[in-house]
This record gives structure tokens, C-alpha cells and sequence, in this order.
């Protein structure tokens, strides 16, 4: 069991739920994160599919931006949006670290209301067999809609309107 701290008394942080996830895997994610610089907490939980991991961090996070974390899936999802709809799913192959670091930057980027990074975004040294992050298929018509309304909230929210 996690005791975690109220929302009020955390720090602004990006949080990371992990069950039985792999050092590397959450390494590459940091890194992401860190590198738009924005905090980050990892805490453990007892149990989950990624996605139910990813939606409670995301309500746990004061940032409203969470990342579930196991063996199997790696989920960024947003307190915003419907519990089984996260905005990125990564698992099997589409997890290299190069990728999970791209979903590190892209909960970071969510944040900060930053373009979000997508296939066509990264850098061409890249080998075009490369695995990268993705949207997540189930809702692709869907996310469109709801990224674009989470962002012009978030941005309204920023500058106060």
C-alpha cells in the first residue's frame, strides 16, 4: 500500500505510478521529463493495467499529468480525459528507450501546453525501423478533438482567462 500525500502538499510534479517496472524503462522516461524541465515523483503501487495506473497519477499529479508504468505498457494520460482513454500507449515493441524518452518530453510538453511530439516530429538520424510513440488507435478520431480542447484550456487557464 502507497500513503501518498494530499494534492495540496506535494510539489508541482509529473507523476510516475509503477508496478513491477524495469529501472531502464522509468530511466528513459526521466529523462524526457527532465530534459523539458519539469519535476517528476515516481511512487509505487500495488497493482493495475497501465492505463489505470497512468489515470490515478494523473489526479494524484497537482500538474494534472500522470504516466502508468509495467512490465507490459508504459500510458500518459491527462486528469481531463476519460479514464480509458489516455493520450499515448507504448508496449512491446514501441517501447525503446528512445520512444519512452519521446513520452517522457510529451508529459512534460503537456504541461507546459508545448507542442506535443509525434512520429513525423522526430529527427531523421533515427532509423526508419524504429519503433516510436504513437496515439493510442482505439480513439484516434477522438484524442484529436480532446488534446486540442485539454490545450486550449490549459492555455486559458495560464493566461488567466
Amino acid at each position: 500500500m502507497v500513503v501518498t500525500k494530499p494534492i495540496l502538499e506535494r510539489r508541482p510534479a509529473v507523476q510516475l505510478a509503477t508496478f513491477e517496472a524495469a529501472t531502464s524503462v522509468l530511466q528513459a522516461i526521466l529523462w524526457g521529463i527532465e530534459e523539458e524541465g519539469i519535476p517528476s515523483e515516481i511512487c509505487d503501487l500495488a497493482a493495475g493495467s497501465a492505463t489505470v495506473m497512468a489515470h490515478q497519477a494523473a489526479h494524484m499529479s497537482s500538474l494534472n499529468v500522470g504516466v502508468g508504468v509495467t512490465d507490459a505498457e508504459v500510458v500518459l494520460h491527462h486528469r481531463d480525459l476519460p479514464g480509458d482513454k489516455p493520450l499515448f500507449v507504448l508496449s512491446g515493441r514501441d517501447r525503446s528507450a528512445e520512444a519512452l524518452k519521446t513520452l517522457g518530453k510529451n508529459a512534460a510538453r503537456l504541461v507546459k501546453c508545448d507542442p506535443l511530439l509525434f512520429d513525423d516530429d522526430r529527427s531523421t538520424k533515427a532509423p526508419p525501423t524504429e519503433p516510436s510513440v504513437a496515439p493510442a488507435q482505439s480513439a484516434s478520431d477522438d484524442l484529436e478533438r480532446i488534446v486540442g480542447a485539454v490545450m486550449d484550456l490549459l492555455a486559458r487557464q495560464r493566461m488567466g482567462k
